[in-house]
C-alpha cells in the first residue's frame, strides 16, 4: 500500500506533474494500492488554461479499483497563479485520512515545499508515532529555495539570515525520512553538506541516492 504525496498533479502540467502521474499508474498496473494526496487548484487558476493548451484537457490518470485519491485545497497567487499555496486547514483531515488508509510506505515530493507552506509535512508527524511506521521515503525534484528566489513574494530570502534560516528548515524537512530520492548526482551533491538535529547532536541527513525515472517525453522539455 503506496501514499504518494504529492504538491503538482494535473491540470498542472510540468515535468514534476507528469513524473508523479506515471509513478502512480505503473504502482497501480502494477497491482499496489495507491493512495494519491494531490492537489486541488481553483477555478480561476492559470493552470487550467495552461492544461488545455498542452492537450490535457481531462486528467490522464482517474482513479480505478488500486488507485484512490485524496485532495487538498490550493490558495494564493504565488508565481502568478502557477504556484498556490496548499491550504493548511486542510492539513488535518489529510493527515486523519492518511493514517486512516494505513499504508506500508509513503513518497512526499518535495517536502521543502509543504514545510514553506505549511510548516508541516502531511502524515509525517501521525504516522510516524504509530506502532509500526510505514518506510518513508523523500523525492526532490526541485530546487526549492533556489526556484522560490525568483518570486517577487520571497524578496526576503536574498537576505543571508533569512537564507540560512530556510535552508536548514529545507535541512529539518528531509531529515526525518528513511530515504531520499533525488534525480541526478547533482541533486544528492546539494544536499549531502545539510545536517538536521537529533536530540541533541547536528547528524547528517539519510542518504540521497540517485533515482532516474522514465516516462517523460524528450520533446516536452
Amino acid at each position: 500500500r503506496i501514499a504518494y504525496v504529492t504538491n503538482t498533479w494535473w491540470p498542472k502540467v510540468d515535468g514534476a506533474a507528469i513524473t508523479v502521474m506515471g509513478h502512480a499508474r505503473y504502482f497501480s498496473e502494477h497491482g499496489h494500492d495507491v493512495l494519491v494526496v494531490r492537489p486541488s487548484y481553483p477555478d480561476d487558476s492559470p493552470v487550467w488554461e495552461r492544461a488545455v493548451e498542452a492537450g490535457m484537457a481531462s486528467d490522464p490518470v482517474p482513479p480505478s479499483p488500486t488507485l484512490q485519491f485524496l485532495s487538498y485545497r490550493m490558495v494564493g497567487n504565488r508565481g502568478g497563479g502557477f504556484e498556490p499555496e496548499m491550504d493548511a486547514s486542510d492539513l488535518s483531515r489529510v493527515e486523519k485520512g492518511l493514517t486512516a488508509w494505513e499504508p506500508n510506505i509513503v513518497l512526499v515530493v518535495d517536502p521543502d515545499y509543504f514545510v514553506l507552506d505549511t510548516f508541516r509535512v502531511p502524515g509525517l508527524n501521525t504516522l510516524m508515532q504509530l506502532p509500526s511506521p510505514p518506510t518513508m521515503i523523500a523525492c526532490m525534484t526541485t530546487f526549492c529555495i533556489e526556484a522560490i528566489r525568483k518570486m517577487p513574494e520571497y524578496w526576503w530570502l536574498n537576505y543571508a539570515p533569512a537564507h540560512a534560516l530556510f535552508r536548514q528548515g529545507l535541512a529539518t524537512s528531509y531529515g526525518q525520512f528513511d530515504h531520499i530520492f533525488v534525480n541526478g548526482d547533482q541533486s544528492a551533491a546539494y544536499l549531502r553538506p545539510m545536517t538536521v538535529l537529533r536530540g541533541s547532536s547536528w547528524e547528517p541527513l539519510p542518504p540521497a541516492r540517485v533515482v532516474k525515472s522514465r516516462g517523460v517525453p524528450a520533446d516536452f522539455c
